[in-house]
């Protein structure tokens, strides 16, 4: 049995990668990538109150 093509299903792969982190993720095609961006960040480190300065 082969598997539908994650396009097929309205999922999409996505690699974010961040200075030394990097992330491999399965998102919803249906969704505007703007509205993604914040937990795309927060997915490799970008808004840990830690080491967040002065924005991205």
């Amino acid at each position: 049995m082969s598997q539908a093509p994650l396009t097929a299903t309205g999922l999409v792969r996505v690699t974010v990668a961040s200075g030394t982190r990097r992330v491999d993720l399965v998102l919803p095609g249906s969704v505007p990538v703007a509205e993604l961006v914040p937990e795309l960040a927060r997915s490799v480190g970008l808004l840990d109150a830690l080491t967040v300065h002065g924005g991205y």
